[in-house]
């Protein structure tokens, strides 16, 4: 029995140690692909990045994870896409919302702005200042509120 719990517990303290060498952190902005620094240059032009958290899976990269002294934390997929904003102290700026969001959010939630976006296949989720989250489908057209 002692055996038994014994190999059960190397083999968790393996597990994890393989499970923490996944993530590499850095403040290099080289260890990001050139589409990712190209955003972060584009849309936070005057915000510096504080800490950049690379996921690996598989001996290949996975995600990035930039978080920026304001406060923001973006995230990208393995080709430097985005994925999610999350603006946290600030507010999405308007030039990553696309236009039929915006022109949407413009027109039902005038003095709400977005705090949180994200896309994926099927679409985009948004989050506005007063907790409401939105949902849309890849053309930017509203779906639901989503509860």
């Amino acid at each position: 029995m002692k055996k038994l719990l014994f190999i059960l517990l190397s083999m968790m303290s393996v597990s994890a140690a393989l499970q923490a060498g996944n993530e590499i952190r850095t403040t290099d902005p080289q260890k990001l692909p050139a589409t990712a620094r190209e955003f972060i240059a584009t849309h936070f032009p005057d915000t510096r990045i504080a800490l950049i958290k690379i996921d690996r899976e598989g001996g290949r990269t996975d995600s990035y994870d930039v978080l920026l002294e304001n406060g923001s934390d973006l995230e990208f997929d393995r080709r430097g896409q985005w994925t999610e904003i999350d603006a946290e102290r600030a507010t999405v700026p308007q030039s990553i919302v696309p236009l039929r969001i915006a022109d949407y959010l413009k027109r039902n939630y005038p003095d709400r702005p977005v705090v949180k976006i994200d896309r994926d296949r099927r679409g985009y989720g948004v989050e506005l200042s007063d907790g409401t989250d939105l949902e849309f489908n890849v053309r930017g057209d509203f779906l639901r509120i989503d509860y």
